[in-house]
């Protein structure tokens, strides 16, 4: 500031008039060339602060938005992976399901059909088991009358008939036949004494085991029914309990018989009962399975609906994201020119901002002192005096220097 008055008072020499004129190089001069120095370096600082803070700013927002694209991005690729995981996760609920309805269908097929064959079964069953005690029946009115027959005997005609030495042999062969039905080894009249011998022989009769008989045992005993006088009638004359046991005989003989032919039938039938039972056991336990895969098969289709609405709820967040992410990519790429110029805009004002400190110093100077003087010597003045100061004393300034 200093060179600028001292070097603009040494060289109006050639200008006395106009400095007489205008009284020009005063100390307000240099004041006022610190003056405007300040203001102009301040207000031109501001300017370029404003912008640089303006393209800073720009900038910013674009290597902000770059940045979010890429963020972007990174997302979308993860969303598109848990879209592709939660489609393969509801392709293989739906093939389940469909599994599980085959099953389940199949099932239920299985278990009417069951159902049904288990009522054709039931009704076919209950008319054999009817049948066969039908035919059972026949042989109650013997066995009813064997056991009146054992109610009329008394003890004491037990002990009447086992005291005789030798009965006659009608009696003989009635007592052989008892003991042929009770299954003892010996049925001579000695046998057959041993047995009555026994205690509660009668009741032994009355609860008798029937269904325990063999043909051998019947076969035997029928030998002695070809006989003519073998009847409880002719009995009677020789002996009262021989004649009930020999209608005991009768009976137990007459329900072999019956049994004989009602007995498979009954077998039958009970094995159909039991079969009977195991089937309908099996069709509730078929039954139970299909309440089962229904219970199955409504949780699948009930995590099949969540996981279609999960699917395509990220289907559609990919989708939007996909959007956003294309359309951000566009603006960036279109805006990449602008990044480059704003980038060297930004540069050249930052450098700018460098050179005002000897920018402001010739400006504020010419504003100063150049007034009063012509363009050539304000020329003269600041490229061949001022500005060359300035370089020698390597302060920055603009190259070349413009004073406009």
């Amino acid at each position: 500031k200093v060179m600028v008055h001292q070097l603009v008072r040494a060289r109006s020499d050639d200008f006395q008039l106009q400095l007489k004129r205008y009284n020009y190089v005063t100390p307000k001069n240099y004041l006022d060339f610190i003056s405007n120095y300040r203001s102009v370096l301040k207000e031109e600082r501001r300017k370029i602060d404003s912008l640089i803070k303006r393209l800073d700013g720009g900038l910013s927002k674009l290597v902000q938005a770059a940045e979010e694209v890429e963020v972007m991005s990174k997302k979308l690729e993860v969303a598109t992976k848990e879209v592709a995981v939660k489609s393969a996760e509801v392709k293989e609920m739906l093939i389940q399901i469909k599994d599980s309805t085959t099953k389940a269908e199949a099932r239920q097929a299985e278990a009417e059909a069951k159902e049904k064959e288990l009522e054709v079964d039931s009704a076919r069953i209950a008319i054999e088991k009817q049948e066969a005690e039908a035919a059972l029946e026949e042989a109650l009115p013997a066995l009813a009358e064997a056991a009146e027959a054992l109610d009329n005997l008394r003890k004491e005609d037990i002990t009447e008939l086992k005291s005789f030495a030798k009965p006659a042999q009608l009696v003989q062969d009635v007592c052989s036949c008892v003991v042929i039905l009770k299954g003892y080894k010996d049925p001579s009249w000695k046998g057959s004494k041993l047995m009555m011998n026994e205690s509660n022989f009668l009741r032994s009769l009355v609860e008798f085991e029937k269904d325990s008989l063999t043909d051998k045992q019947i076969k035997q005993v029928k030998q002695f029914f070809q006989q003519a006088d073998f009847t409880p009638e002719a009995a009677r004359d020789k002996s009262m309990a021989a004649a009930g046991l020999l209608k005991w005989v009768y009976a137990i003989v007459n329900y072999y018989g019956v049994a004989k032919t009602v007995n498979p039938k009954r077998q039958a039938v009970a094995q159909a009962e039991k079969s009977l039972r195991q089937a309908s056991k099996d069709l509730a336990k078929i039954k139970e399975e299909v309440k089962f895969l229904a219970a199955q098969l409504l949780e699948l289709n009930e995590k099949y609906e969540q996981g279609s609405a999960e699917e395509n709820e990220l289907q559609t967040k990919a989708d939007t994201m996909a959007r956003q992410l294309d359309a951000a990519s566009k603006l960036i790429a279109g805006l990449q020119s602008e990044r480059e110029r704003w980038t060297a805009d930004l540069e050249q004002l930052r450098t700018s901002r460098e050179l005002l400190i000897g920018d402001c110093l010739l400006g504020a100077a010419f504003l100063s002192y150049s007034g009063a003087f012509n363009f050539e010597f304000r020329t003269s003045m600041l490229k061949e005096a001022w500005e060359p100061d300035l370089l020698e004393k390597k302060i920055t300034l603009s190259q070349p220097f413009r004073l406009e």
